[in-house]
């Protein structure tokens, strides 16, 4: 069993090694190599496509088991001959027959129960600590033959699934490049002990909800292949609905046969299983608890770890929370009497966090490890500082949200976060091996959170890096491409995944490289053959090449109709506020009417169908049942508002029934001067970078990927849309116990001065609106109240204060955001516009032009 034992607790020393840094970018000459199985040592290839000259031919070959080896050795042998027999429409011949030998062999001489490997070396080993490696394998040319021989079992699985990476199955064709092992055998073992990823069978998780046991069986092995070593289940009871249309067999059902298939190919079974009880410290409700969690063991042929989360979901506090596991750990023992608990202090704030970190220091004898997660308000490298090393930290990334959680975007586009919604497909490469990077050195490994597929490259790259964390992330696309889309589509599937990543890179209207990807991929399209096309991760990564590029037409058409409609309601004083205000409706009307036509729409629901039928992606609630818009159905998104056009048709209902007409030009006036902030005053609009100059950023996602002490794009967006500015969809938030940060210098110490400020809209973790307050801080450094704490208005709306003369009086001023802090996501402090302006501003300005009636 792979799941991490106490002794793997890393020491400082062995924490030391292996320095902290940021991979350079894909563009960069991060070459792919041999012979380390991900591409990591020395020697530059590329290979794709290459000539049956140049490469081994195993068309005709057949495999061996030297011995008759285990049922999971022949469960790697059944891989290989199925995978190959899938792609190449052939059944290799049986035993026996001539040709090529692919021969796999258990050499058994991993040592299970020794020290933790450090990890930090390269990928070559002396042969003596090679063989003892858990999970290693060894392939080695002999002639017109392979032998993939694992240290365990598991290994002849891994070396199996490097095979079928680096494998070019045609049709009738097989081939291996003969430069994969021109410099000698490849020898590698991984360097994480722990790799894997939540793979929850519930009505939130988009697709995973409709899937069958075959296609789990499918997508665990395809898990495999890429070197995951467990899997993590949620249990019929969580944070969501009871059942599901959806669902082919009830929870507990599909529980048991996903945990058979982890044990049929040895892959640890691990449940994420929230406490969602209102009070632990109830014995009778403590008794029910016990007899709940213990059906679901009963039900389990493999259970290797239990996951409690101390919040997201829940909220109990953290003594009851800990006595509550240890007595669900002596129940897991009945049934399962090697498996571990593992608690994560997730949503833990003030005393609670405290307590649980003492009862660690004091320790806790039944406690396998702690896992580190959102709603954790510290860095991995801080977490791992206040953990004590006798416990072991696992990893627990968000790799599938986009926004509102652990790891968002960075600077996405507001246009893209309304359409697509928290949960699109979402390969991101860069920052995935980013985040790594930072956070993977102090821990022993990673199983991932998922949500269901939109995440699917960032699973495959998670467990390819914690295999060797030093595989050449460019080498590893391919290696997607090849094994899941088509050998010959290798190159241009890497390129296409580049591309959406960087489709997602800074604004959306001046990001041409959304058009580039869509030309890339549709390039593709045409040149593939029904396979390829039939393939659900292709038609995935057609999907969002065609939303990015669908959004970014809408978005520019909008734009343009809003300012043509702002020039219309100038006209007021010549054509009349109510004509004005009609001319100004039916621009932007019809801009949006004409976004909706088009062959990127079209393309867009055929795609959506596709991936319904293929893989049972709901991308619509109406149309293929999701739980919600927010929960991956972007197409019910594709016609959100991308402009002010329903703000516009509020404020023109309002304006006519106004009863003069210079009440009514007044009020077009208002609009026309929204953001104005008035002779010398400031405007930030801060959910837009161009129009942010007062904000403190902090080092942002390239030191600091949680944003725990820099401000972040945040999103208040609802569905369906409200009737508000398009600027308040996005805001600058803090998270955590910071402040969100304006400085202003150069002011009038002698004019008196104004806040006008525009909360967020995020509401806390159960509904209600973290309160806020504001202090102004002056250039001696003392600081001054704006206002006390006030609970955010909803809806939202501009609110004004003045600005203590005391805090500009050196014509420099800091304010300073905060949110009351209650544990959660810990996100309060947001802002989505913000005007400092002269309280005299009235009589500085012009006296208005005349107007006609």
């Amino acid at each position: 069993m792979a799941v991490v034992p106490r002794r793997w607790a890393r020491t400082p020393a062995a924490r030391r090694q292996r320095p902290v840094s940021r991979p350079p970018p894909l563009g960069a000459d991060r070459a792919a190599t041999v012979p380390g199985a991900w591409g990591s040592t020395s020697g530059s290839v590329a290979w794709f496509g290459v000539r049956v000259s140049e490469a081994l031919n195993l068309t005709e070959a057949r495999i061996e088991l030297e011995t008759d080896g285990s049922p999971r050795c022949r469960q790697a042998r059944d891989v290989l001959a199925e995978e190959v027999a899938l792609r190449a429409q052939r059944v290799w011949p049986g035993a026996g027959a001539g040709g090529s030998v692919i021969r796999l062999r258990d050499a058994g001489t991993a040592v299970r129960g020794g020290a933790r490997w450090s990890g930090g070396e390269a990928q070559s080993f002396r042969a003596a600590e090679f063989a003892a490696r858990p999970e290693g394998f060894r392939v080695a040319r002999d002639g017109d033959s392979l032998t993939v021989t694992g240290n365990d079992a598991r290994g002849v699985l891994y070396g199996v699934g490097w095979l079928l990476r680096h494998l070019e199955v045609r049709r009738n064709e097989v081939v291996l490049p003969n430069a994969l092992l021109a410099a000698g055998p490849v020898c590698t073992a991984p360097h994480y002990p722990l790799r894997g990823h939540q793979i929850g069978y519930r009505p939130k998780t988009n697709s995973y909800v409709g899937w069958t046991v075959a296609e789990w069986e499918r997508y665990i092995r395809e898990l495999a292949i890429f070197g995951a070593n467990a899997v993590e289940v949620i249990p019929p009871v969580s944070d969501d609905e009871a059942d599901s249309d959806h669902f082919p067999l009830p929870q507990i059902d599909m529980l048991r046969e996903v945990s058979a298939i982890a044990d049929r190919y040895d892959v640890d079974l691990w449940i994420w299983f929230p406490a969602l009880e209102t009070d632990y410290g109830d014995a009778a409700t403590v008794q029910r608890a016990l007899a709940d969690w213990r059906a679901v063991f009963d039900a389990m042929p493999r259970i290797d770890a239990v996951f409690i989360p101390g919040g997201d979901p829940g909220s109990t506090p953290a003594h009851l929370l800990l006595a509550l596991a240890e007595r669900q750990k002596a129940s897991l023992r009945e049934v399962h009497p090697e498996a571990q608990v593992w608690i994560a202090p997730q949503g833990f704030h003030g005393a609670d966090e405290e307590h649980f970190f003492a009862a660690l220091e004091d320790g806790l004898d039944w406690l396998d490890g702690v896992i580190f997660g959102p709603w954790i308000h510290l860095t991995a490298e801080a977490f791992r500082a206040r953990v004590p090393d006798r416990y072991p930290i696992r990893l627990y990334p968000d790799i599938t949200h986009c926004w509102s959680c652990q790891y968002p975007v960075p600077d996405w586009d507001p246009a893209l976060a309304a359409c697509q919604g928290r949960e699109p497909i979402n390969p991101r490469p860069a920052d995935q091996a980013h985040i790594f990077a930072l956070t993977a050195p102090h821990s022993i490994g990673a199983l991932t959170y998922c949500e269901g597929n939109n995440d699917d490259l960032n699973k495959m790259l998670w467990s390819a890096l914690l295999w060797d964390p030093d595989a050449d992330v460019a080498a590893v696309l391919r290696q997607y491409g090849r094994a899941f889309v088509h050998p010959d589509f290798a190159d241009g599937v890497a390129a296409a995944i580049v591309g959406l990543e960087q489709n997602w890179r800074g604004p959306l209207l001046a990001n041409g490289a959304v058009t580039t990807t869509l030309l890339r991929m549709q390039a593709l399209e045409r040149a593939a053959p029904p396979r390829v096309l039939k393939g659900w991760r292709f038609q995935q990564l057609l999907y969002r090449a065609y939303s990015d590029a669908y959004i970014r037409a809408r978005l520019l058409a909008e734009t343009a109709a809003d300012s043509r409609a702002l020039g219309e309601l100038r006209r007021a004083p010549d054509i009349g506020a109510r004509e004005a205000c009609r001319r100004a409706l039916a621009i932007v009307d019809g801009a949006a009417a004409d976004a909706r036509q088009g062959e990127l729409r079209g393309r867009l629901y055929a795609l959506a169908e596709a991936l319904f039928q293929s893989i049972h992606v709901q991308l619509s609630v109406p149309r293929y049942g999701a739980q919600a818009v927010r929960r991956g159905a972007s197409l019910d998104g594709l016609e959100y508002p991308l402009g002010d056009r329903l703000w516009l048709h509020e404020r023109c209902a309002e304006i006519a029934l106004l009863a003069t007409e210079q009440e009514r030009l007044d009020a077009i006036e208002r609009v026309l001067r929204r953001t104005d902030p008035g002779p010398g005053g400031r405007y930030d609009n801060l959910g837009d970078f161009a129009q942010q100059p007062h904000l403190v950023p902090g080092a942002g996602f390239a030191g600091d990927p949680s944003f725990l002490d820099s401000a972040l794009r945040g999103f208040s967006i609802s569905y369906p849309a409200e009737p508000i500015p398009y600027a308040w969809l996005s805001q600058a938030e803090s998270i955590g116990h910071g402040p969100l940060l304006l400085r202003y210098e150069g002011l009038d110490p002698a004019a008196g001065w104004r806040v006008v400020v525009v909360y967020g809209g995020e509401r806390r973790w159960g509904g209600s609106h973290p309160r806020v307050r504001m202090d102004a801080v002056g250039g001696d450094g003392d600081a001054h109240e704006v206002h006390g704490w006030i609970d955010k208005p909803h809806p939202r709306g501009p609110l004004s204060f003045d600005l203590p003369s005391a805090a500009a009086a050196g014509g420099t001023v800091t304010l300073k955001v905060y949110h009351e802090e209650s544990g959660g996501p810990g996100r309060g402090a947001q802002i989505s516009e913000i005007r400092l302006q002269r309280a005299d501003r009235d009589r500085l300005e012009a006296p208005p032009r005349e107007r006609r009636a």
